[in-house]
């Protein structure tokens, strides 16, 4: 998943005109890159945490340039 979501990354920046991706490009892909590739346990399911949310966080939490 990780070397898809750099390809896409890559993709997105090339169609936006530029040669090197940034963190705005993984960023907007990773929740329809990630979504189907995590598998939540029961706890999470029984907290009502989905996938997409777990990603939300995962990028909220995560430090900017």
């Amino acid at each position: 998943a990780s070397q898809n979501l750099i390809l896409a990354g890559k993709a997105r920046a090339i169609l936006d005109g530029r040669f090197a991706v940034a963190i705005e490009d993984v960023m907007a892909l990773a929740r329809p890159t990630l979504q189907h590739r995590l598998i939540l346990n029961y706890r999470a399911e029984a907290e009502g945490i989905s996938s997409v949310s777990l990603i939300d966080e995962l990028l909220r939490v995560t430090p900017q340039p």
